[in-house]
């Protein structure tokens, strides 16, 4: 397969090449090259976007409280604005950093959430913090944070091959 694909390859470069069309081609990465880790950056945006989310919900809650305030205009406004951070901006954090890091260093981060909402809420809600609360947060916190430090240090390039030569492993093929 692989030897036909190539001679398709060159047929179809070389035909191209003859119309004057520009051939575009892939080629890997050349070992040489250095790697730069976005990893953290990552992890970042995770963590800005978890804050963001969490900032939208707490403005979709406080349009809640304005509404039963009586204050229409300023609990549509707070709505409006919580929705956008919440369905927008949140998930474009979200997505880039999993562009830039593992998913296995990513998901743990996604827990903040709680942690911002308790350590916010009392100041921007109302709400009270309790002890509890504040213990439960602590140890979501530490615990994401831990699971960052102890990321996968390896990176592998998940090419066509390296694809293949997994899932022909014999644990591939138990749990398909």
């Amino acid at each position: 397969p692989r030897a036909a694909f190539n001679h398709a390859s060159a047929m179809a470069e070389k035909a191209l090449s003859h119309v004057g069309a520009p051939v575009l081609s892939y080629s890997s990465p050349s070992p040489e090259a250095p790697k730069q880790s976005w990893w953290l950056l990552g992890v970042m945006l995770a963590v800005v976007g978890t804050l963001v989310g969490t900032i939208g919900k707490q403005l979709i809650r406080r349009s809640e409280q304005c509404k039963q305030e009586n204050r229409m205009r300023q609990g549509q406004l707070l709505f409006v604005l919580g929705l956008a951070l919440q369905v927008a901006l949140n998930p474009a954090c979200d997505l880039a950093g999993y562009a830039m890091a593992p998913a296995s260093v990513i998901a743990p981060v996604t827990g903040m959430d709680i942690v911002w909402n308790t350590v916010m809420a009392p100041c921007s809600l109302g709400e009270q913090l309790t002890t509890r609360r504040l213990t439960s947060s602590a140890i979501i916190f530490f615990t994401a944070t831990a699971s960052v430090m102890f990321r996968q240090i390896q990176e592998v390039e998940w090419s066509a091959e390296h694809v293949v030569n997994v899932m022909m492993q014999t644990r591939s093929m138990l749990y398909g």
